[in-house]
């Protein structure tokens, strides 16, 4: 956060433009282009983009935030928490608003929420895990706010 606070904005961002080898890269461009299909067809490129930049912050700042809390610093990179929060969102719209069109299959909700419990037990090594949770909570926040919004307002 310090370099953040130092006009350095782009470090929200940037971490989801590097990766830690030939795998990490292939699984998130995998997960990337799924998803993205699903959501940029439809919401088309605009939407998709301010989207994934706003699951990048959001998820860096759920990790860094998680970070400051521990009192430690580690170093997190790659698109995960971009990934886990696009398949969030998906599987709200598919849930609240099936009519757009937009969503997964339980396979791939099994296979990203196993991913996310191995990886949170420590198994696969040190992984930015607040990311992951945080991208998954925010993008299924994000898809689900417009029936959450209208049942506010309804009960009112």
């Amino acid at each position: 956060f310090d370099d953040i606070s130092h006009g350095q904005v782009w470090r929200i961002v940037t971490p989801m433009l590097l990766h830690d080898g030939f795998l990490h890269v292939l699984f998130n461009m995998m997960w990337l282009w799924r998803l993205g299909q699903v959501i940029e067809g439809i919401k088309g490129s605009l939407f998709f983009g301010l989207l994934v930049l706003a699951l990048a912050a959001m998820s860096c700042v759920a990790q860094a935030g998680w970070h400051e809390v521990l009192g430690e610093w580690q170093r997190f990179i790659g698109m995960s928490g971009v990934n886990a929060g696009l398949l969030g969102y998906a599987w709200m719209k598919q849930k609240y608003q099936p009519y757009e069109r937009i969503g997964v299959t339980d396979q791939e909700i099994g296979l990203m929420i196993g991913w996310l419990v191995i990886c949170s037990l420590g198994v696969v090594g040190n992984i930015a895990n607040a990311a992951h949770w945080g991208g998954l909570l925010i993008g299924m926040l994000i898809g689900a706010a417009p029936t959450l919004l209208r049942k506010f307002r309804a009960g009112r």
